[in-house]
């Protein structure tokens, strides 16, 4: 590497793009929660909340595949590990659970369709109108990953079947 100021670590690595990071240890820090710590291709290390992943048994890994969720203004890098299970674009079939109305953080009131995945977390799909009927009662829901983020499930609605 030339001389002079030192590259930012957020410019070495693209949004949306999936590296192979390397888990150096676990950590706590005082008052506020534990982390892998991982260390990166170029070598820049990066906090992990362990919080999010508990299912995903990283501390039995030595390395692990994380893409890049987010780079903030600051250049902070947001990471999220692959699922250990679900694929993103790939179909599911998920056991329905109901339908719920959900406030976004926006305000908006949005009606979902509420399922849960391999570790029982409820997960939504949002409903239309012909879905939410008194009648739709299915008992599996196939739906498509869309995006994961904080080991959170983010569906669109495919087809359902009835039992």
């Amino acid at each position: 590497m030339p001389r002079g100021k030192p590259v930012e670590n957020s410019v070495l690595l693209e949004l949306h793009k999936a590296y192979r990071f390397k888990i150096i240890k676990k950590i706590e820090i005082p008052s506020d929660q534990n982390y892998f710590l991982l260390q990166d291709p170029f070598e820049y290390r990066h906090l992990l909340p362990e919080k999010f992943y508990i299912n995903y048994g990283l501390e039995n890994q030595n390395e692990i595949l994380c893409y890049v969720d987010k780079i903030n203004c600051s250049g902070r890098i947001f990471l999220d590990p692959e699922h250990p299970y679900y694929r993103i674009s790939e179909i599911y079939q998920f056991p329905f659970y109901g339908k719920k109305i959900i406030t976004t953080r926006h305000g908006d009131s949005k009606k979902m369709l509420v399922v849960k995945d391999i570790f029982n977390n409820e997960c939504y799909a949002e409903a239309s109108v012909e879905q939410w009927t008194d009648d739709f009662n299915p008992a599996y829901l196939y739906c498509r990953v869309v995006r994961i983020k904080k080991a959170r499930l983010m569906l669109e609605y495919v087809r359902h079947e009835r039992e």
